[in-house]
């Protein structure tokens, strides 16, 4: 999927016979490591396109987080609307940074309203929404260790690595005590652009949810729970949503179908069910569960 500077996304792509619509998931984490997903949505009877997010496994580009999703996340709407094998609405879904990809994407579509009528609705799993919210509590507090593991393993580089070393992360905390977030980078020898990607993470401001999403009409579920450690700005998202908002919690943390089993049945079959209120355009159904009218 080219892009508007001349790069190319790729992915993997399942696709449905007498489809009911097209699950867009852009991810950092190795589209291959998808395929049992996309399969799933094909088995529900949805097309699914995976893609590696720019300058991440098989796309082209520079890997930045939190820069390129919206205008990169448009650029793939536009193809999967070109591509023959499409048909009905398109739903932006992910988890974590995933669901970051989504809500931009609906974002950029609302200086293409042609297009941003095509999307059904935007899911977001466990949202991880910017660099603030993932490197602090809602009370400012750094995330530092949580932060330090995932930088390591994937903020840098084209393809994800090990874990940090437990004895290392321990050092960088005991240096950050007096140094500060900042100081305490994860990588032993970093490069002049890696100190910047983490200086400026750490630099972030909060992002004004109710204001950068103030003009998306496209329905939304946010899917979060009681144990994720950003339920906080999960719930703000729903909250603040212009368009209409729905919402599914429970006992989960951050892993969602691994954590302790949701008593009121599958969290996959709720929010397939969401979708299927929108694969008709045209009308508009009373949400799951609303925190707002």
């Amino acid at each position: 999927m080219p892009v508007t500077d001349g790069v190319e996304l790729e992915g993997i792509l399942a696709t449905a016979v007498n489809s009911r619509g097209t699950v867009i998931i852009r991810t950092p984490y190795n589209c291959e490591i998808h395929a049992a997903q996309a399969l799933s949505w094909q088995a529900r009877g949805y097309s699914c396109v995976i893609a590696d997010v720019r300058g991440r496994y098989t796309s082209g580009g520079r890997w930045h987080p939190y820069s390129d999703e919206g205008a990169d996340g448009a650029a793939t709407v536009r193809e999967v609307l070109a591509a023959p094998w499409h048909r009905g609405g398109i739903t932006l879904l992910g988890a974590s940074y995933t669901a970051h990809c989504a809500v931009e994407t609906a974002r950029a579509l609302t200086s293409e309203p042609h297009l941003a009528a095509q999307v059904s609705g935007v899911v977001a799993l466990v949202p991880a929404l910017g660099r603030y919210e993932t490197a602090r509590d809602p009370n400012g507090c750094p995330r530092l260790a949580d932060r330090l593991g995932w930088w390591f393993e994937h903020g840098f580089a084209r393809r994800s690595g090990p874990p940090l070393d437990k004895v290392r992360a321990a050092a960088l905390l005991a240096h950050a005590r007096h140094a500060g977030p900042e100081a305490a980078h994860p990588l032993p020898e970093p490069t002049p652009e890696e100190t910047a990607l983490w200086s400026e993470l750490w630099v972030a401001t909060p992002t004004d949810v109710q204001k950068r999403y103030a003009r998306i009409t496209t329905p939304l579920l946010v899917v979060t729970g009681t144990r994720d450690f950003f339920v906080r700005e999960a719930l703000d998202l729903h909250d603040s949503w212009p368009g209409q908002a729905s919402l599914i919690t429970g006992p989960w943390g951050h892993r969602l179908a691994v954590d302790p089993a949701d008593p009121a049945g599958s969290i996959g079959d709720r929010v397939v069910a969401w979708m299927q209120r929108f694969d008709d355009a045209s009308h508009i159904s009373t949400p799951i569960s609303a925190r707002k009218p």
